[in-house]
């Protein structure tokens, strides 16, 4: 079996999604750095900090003719595409991205950039199309690949391993246009080897999907699974493992290869809890876990290679409910041996 992507130290920790529901960078600071794996947060109630805008702002031109609006001339795009120069969003834009380094050094810290997959779906041309052809793929591939290279060297004094995690939840969309030939040149094998493709070396390489995971399939092969390993995020309570053994068996490979899962069982609005977070957490981890098994899936690669998280971001959630979530992380862990051994 291939060496684990996931470091041991992090097994059954908790994963932050990104996004947070305080407004003040303050409040979430005093709390996310001191997790097992600390992340740079983004809070969408600031418009700055929505996802889109938040990396496209860093083009010429960005908005100035509508809301995620761009379009670009020649010169930029080969400056795009041919540039090796670091790129990293102003710090309007990603304020804990630049007040994080401060609260380290830190042995393990994640970020996260918005896949070039969903930056093509949901920034418009002037004539109100979105980009998705094999040139502005390219274009957007290039740039969140830059962004990347500039998360690398901004930590690189504060932070000894990091982990990126491309946010991708537009990619099902992006798919269901290929598929009824709306994004001509385009295929959904080819969107996910780039996205594998411009990781940093240096990193541990995450992914985000949002959606449903389990019929992300093209043409016979499911385009997570079947990709280069990664820490995948999925959501787990909207969409539970009720899989076939098909498809048991594909994650299979896809750990054994060195991939790991982040299992999202953890609600992210305050609607969903009757009961305590923890108990909430220890009965939807009992559910999925009982699912994977039910399909295949080996319990022992399934220990070794998860972390738990939330369904989604936190922008939803109240502050108090963020910072329970958030306030459990070596519970987490330790709940999690216990099922994954009652199984065994």
């Amino acid at each position: 079996m291939t060496k684990a992507i996931l470091p041991h130290e992090l097994r059954g920790r908790f994963l932050g999604v990104g996004s947070v529901v305080e407004e003040w960078e303050g409040e979430a600071s005093e709390y996310i750095p001191k997790i097992s794996l600390p992340y740079a947060y983004q809070r969408p109630a600031r418009p700055e900090e929505d996802m889109i805008r938040q990396f496209g702002s860093v083009l010429t031109g960005f908005e100035e003719k509508g809301t995620f609006v761009f379009e670009t001339g020649f010169d930029e795009y080969q400056n795009m595409i041919r540039g090796e120069e670091d790129i990293l969003p102003a710090e309007q834009y990603f304020e804990s991205l630049y007040k994080l380094p401060k609260h380290g050094p830190f042995k393990y810290l994640k970020t996260q950039v918005t896949s070039p997959a969903t930056m093509c779906y949901s920034i418009r041309g002037e004539d109100g199309r979105q980009h998705l052809t094999p040139q502005m793929f390219r274009f957007f591939s290039s740039l969140i690949s830059r962004i990347m290279k500039g998360f690398v060297a901004h930590f690189a004094e504060s932070v000894e391993t990091l982990m990126v995690c491309q946010d991708d939840p537009a990619f099902g969309f992006v798919k269901d246009m290929i598929e009824s030939e709306n994004a001509p040149g385009l295929s959904a094998h080819q969107v996910m080897r780039v996205i594998d493709r411009i990781f940093p070396s240096e990193v541990i390489p995450a992914y985000h999907y949002c959606y449903d995971w389990r019929v992300l399939m093209d043409k016979g092969r499911h385009l997570i699974w079947q990709s280069k390993p990664k820490v995948v995020h999925i959501d787990t309570i909207n969409y539970p493992p009720e899989i076939d053994a098909g498809q048991g068996e594909l994650i299979n490979k896809f750990l054994q290869a060195g991939g790991g899962i982040a299992l999202g069982v953890i609600a992210n609005v305050d609607s969903a809890f009757t009961e305590l977070v923890i108990s909430y957490y220890e009965k939807s981890l009992k559910k999925t876990i009982s699912l994977f098994v039910r399909a295949g899936v080996n319990i022992d690669l399934l220990k070794e290679n998860t972390m738990v998280s939330t369904q989604c971001g936190l922008s939803g959630a109240t502050p108090n409910l963020s910072r329970q979530i958030h306030s459990h992380d070596q519970t987490y862990s330790e709940i999690l041996e216990q099922i994954y051994n009652s199984f065994q």
